[in-house]
C-alpha cells in the first residue's frame, strides 16, 4: 500500500513537469510583510552637533548621574547625514 502511495504521487510529478499549463505549486512559498517608519517630527527642530562637547551635553542629559559610578552603560548617539541627533539607543547595561 505505501509503495503504491510512493509509485502514485511520483506518477503524478512525472504528469505535472510534461504539462507545461499545470504549474506545481510551491509548498514553501511565505507571503511577505513590509514594514514602514515615518517620523512625525521636524527634523530642523533636532540638536545639531557641531562639536564634541556639545555631543556630551546631550548624553550627559539622557544618562542616570546616580547610576553613572555603579554601572556601566554603553549607548550611541543616532545621526542623520547633516549631524543631526536622530536618537540616543542604550546597547548595553552591566
Amino acid at each position: 500500500m505505501l509503495l503504491d502511495l510512493v509509485e502514485l504521487k511520483a506518477c503524478r510529478r512525472t504528469i505535472i513537469n510534461l504539462n507545461p499549463m499545470v504549474q506545481e505549486q510551491n509548498p514553501f512559498k511565505v507571503a511577505e510583510v513590509a514594514v514602514s517608519y515615518k517620523s512625525n517630527y521636524n527634523i530642523t527642530q533636532r540638536p545639531k552637533i557641531n562639536s564634541s562637547q556639545y555631543a556630551y551635553r546631550i548624553l550627559i542629559q539622557h544618562w542616570q548621574l546616580g547610576r553613572i559610578e555603579l554601572l556601566e552603560e554603553f549607548k550611541v548617539i543616532l545621526f542623520d547625514t547633516s549631524n543631526r541627533v536622530l536618537g540616543i539607543v542604550d546597547i548595553s547595561v552591566g
